[in-house]
């Protein structure tokens, strides 16, 4: 069996995931965040994702949809 493990071609950056936050709590769309960032709505409907699951605490942050 071989196991083939595979890296984001363009991580984010920490300024970039800084960015994002700030931009959902200021109700920004993700197109818009994507185009700002120059990357594709997928990858920031992706990272925010990832974002949510893995960087936010629910005491420090609260999304409002």
């Amino acid at each position: 069996m071989t196991v083939i493990a595979s890296k984001a071609k363009n991580e984010y950056t920490s300024e970039e995931i800084d960015y994002i936050i700030q931009a959902k709590s200021n109700g920004l769309t993700d197109e818009s965040i994507a185009k700002y960032l120059n990357r594709t709505y997928w990858s920031v409907v992706y990272k925010w994702q990832d974002i949510k699951k893995h960087h936010l605490k629910e005491s420090e942050f609260v999304y409002v949809y």
